[in-house]
């Protein structure tokens, strides 16, 4: 069977299986590394609106919406919403918007999809839903604690195969931090 050129396109959110969301992730960093390394663009704007998925086949795909807004690289900071902006954006005044800082949104769409949804609907136990609501200020000090101390929130039940995964990831950016602050400190010691 010939499938159309067009596939509906649905939100990400209403995936209900580890394997199915990590393969929507899966294509969509693919993708996203895919414009970056040929296109030379950014995003710049990661958020769980803007990754969908469909299905052919009956094969989940991921997909990488909102195109229209990339810029090339590195670019100033875009309309990222808060819960999924990095952390270093987060500081003023903001630097440009370079790709790690969409690997660090994606991660927090990764995590918040696998913690806040559950058969392709919100819980009511949301642990990072003070992100929505906090200003720059203080997301940037609730993201630092986060990546400082922890906790990792545990998955839905959908999702409880992505636990080791979130973890990972959580340790990758911690990690990642710290040494970006020494080597702040180092520059800084190297200057007096």
């Amino acid at each position: 069977m010939v499938e159309p050129l067009h596939q509906t396109l649905y939100p990400i959110t209403e995936l209900v299986a580890a394997a199915e969301l990590g393969h929507a992730f899966r294509d969509i960093f693919e993708c996203y590394r895919d414009l970056y390394e040929k296109a030379g663009v950014v995003h710049g704007d990661i958020s769980v609106n803007n990754l969908m998925y469909r299905k052919i086949n009956g094969k989940i795909s991921g997909v990488l919406a909102d195109l229209d807004g990339m810029d090339k690289r590195p670019c100033p900071t875009r309309g990222t919403h808060l819960p999924y902006m990095a952390l270093e954006l987060l500081a003023p005044p903001p630097p440009p918007h370079f790709y790690r800082h969409d690997l660090e949104s994606l991660f927090y769409v990764i995590l918040i999809v696998s913690c806040h949804y559950h058969e392709g609907k919100k819980t009511e136990d949301r642990p990072l839903e003070t992100w929505q609501h906090l200003a720059p200020e203080e997301l940037y000090d609730q993201k630092s604690s986060f990546f400082l101390h922890g906790p990792v929130p545990t998955p839905t039940p959908n999702f409880d195969k992505l636990k080791l995964l979130n973890e990972d990831l959580h340790t990758m950016f911690a990690n990642g931090f710290i040494a970006q602050a020494n080597d702040k400190k180092s520059e800084g010691s190297a200057q007096l």
